[in-house]
């Protein structure tokens, strides 16, 4: 519970505005991530010397399944969450629709996917080491690749992933679809 309350915490305060997720309840984001609590996902955290979460990265295998059971699961407190900011609603709705008629290239996902990876910004390094972390975990045990997700509009943090070799493989309704092999 004290994890999910740091990790919810950090999610809401730090991740980009234009994710539909840092905008999500205090409640609806601890369920989020509650789904990543088990055998086939990693949450790591990232403490400073006082023993302060600043940073975590989550991921595994299974995410986009997981990822559509919190959806399915929590669709009234979704539905709630839109109609209480009809802004936001408006402007997701018109990222949906236009995502709709864009085009989307034809790629394997990786079986092994980063959802998240979010530091409050106080000190540097954070985001280097957190993935750095997965990076050992996949070669460790022989994961060929991990990939991500990134909005196209997030330029810092696609230039940090290229920097991490990462490279882009698709473009897929307004976000680019990341893989780093081993």
């Amino acid at each position: 519970e004290i994890i999910l309350a740091k990790i919810t915490k950090i999610h809401r305060e730090n991740y980009p505005d234009d994710h539909i997720s840092g905008h999500l309840s205090v409640k609806l984001v601890q369920k989020y991530y509650s789904y990543f609590f088990d055998d086939l996902s990693n949450i790591e955290l990232f403490l400073d010397s006082s023993s302060d979460v600043r940073g975590f990265i989550v991921y595994g295998t299974e995410v986009p399944k997981k990822i559509g059971q919190f959806k399915s699961d929590n669709s009234v407190g979704i539905l709630y969450f839109f109609i209480s900011k009809p802004k936001l609603f408006v402007r997701f709705t018109i990222k949906k629709i236009i995502a709709l008629f864009s085009r989307m290239d034809e790629f394997v996902e990786s079986d092994f996917l980063v959802l998240s990876i979010v530091s409050d910004n106080s000190m540097k390094g954070v985001g280097s080491e957190l993935i750095d972390n997965a990076f050992e975990y996949c070669i460790k045990y022989g994961i060929p690749s991990i990939g991500l997700y990134v909005a196209c509009t997030n330029v810092k943090a696609i230039n940090f992933y290229l920097r991490k070799e990462f490279l882009v493989v698709s473009y897929c309704k307004g976000q680019f679809y990341m893989q780093k092999n081993f």
